[in-house]
């Protein structure tokens, strides 16, 4: 897989200046970093969210992804370099001036992990090497503000896989996220066997979400221009 270059994309929110789009390497403050959108984002959306589920209690989230935790970092760090290492890559958004100068001291407002579909995929009809998204989140203060949109663009338009191919990811049962990935072209293999995320003593159970007949990563690509048009000026940051 080539290297991931960093790109600059404008915002929707004029106020809130570019987003700088960069490969995120397995380093302590990289694993703190994405955890620390794990902890915001799904605190909200699985703990404090009435409406989900499979509701997880109060704090749960942040025991388990526990960025005070010098054991909990290295592991994670770990773990992102093993997945490094098998050809997945990290990329990371972080709000910056129009110069790519980042703002604010907690400056990463998503993250997305995406690499080569596993083979067990090819009995779904995913034939290896697709674009599987294994990790993607969002600060809530950035929500609804494109960001995932962004990172989804840049791993389809700059990821370094075929356009041609297919993509793949995970979904929460029951998460509202799930109603964007149908809109965007996923439809859902719910007789497909997915292991559960594990958060401390408790699971999250997910769902397999491919992308429809005909709909390739290119395809994707387009879908996400169409409906946020500022996606396609995003340039090289020298």
């Amino acid at each position: 897989m080539s290297q991931f270059e960093t790109v600059l994309y404008p915002t929707n929110n004029d106020e809130q200046g570019f987003l700088r789009v960069e490969e995120l390497s397995a380093t302590g403050a990289a694993a703190t970093e994405c955890m620390r959108v794990q902890v915001a984002a799904y605190s909200k959306q699985f703990e404090n969210n009435p409406s989900y589920p499979h509701r997880l209690p109060i704090g749960a989230t942040a025991g388990h992804f526990n960025v005070y935790d010098s054991d909990v970092v290295r592991q994670r760090r770990q773990r992102m370099q093993q997945f490094i290492d098998a050809g997945h890559t990290y990329v990371g958004a972080r709000v910056t001036d129009d110069e790519g100068n980042v703002q604010g001291e907690d400056s990463l407002a998503g993250f997305i992990k995406f690499g080569p579909s596993r083979g067990w995929l090819q009995k779904l009809g995913v034939l290896s090497p697709n674009m599987f998204i294994g990790d993607l989140a969002v600060i809530p203060d950035r929500q609804n503000n494109a960001i995932g949109s962004t990172l989804l663009h840049a791993a389809t338009g700059f990821g370094g896989f075929d356009p041609r191919r297919k993509l793949a990811l995970h979904g929460f049962k029951g998460s509202s996220v799930n109603n964007w990935f149908l809109e965007l072209g996923f439809e859902a293999k719910s007789k497909a066997a997915i292991e559960d995320v594990e958060i401390g003593s408790y699971k999250l159970p997910q769902t397999l979400y491919v992308s429809e007949q005909g709909l390739t990563i290119g395809g994707l690509r387009q879908r996400l221009e169409d409906r946020h048009p500022s996606l396609a000026k995003a340039t090289f940051l020298a």
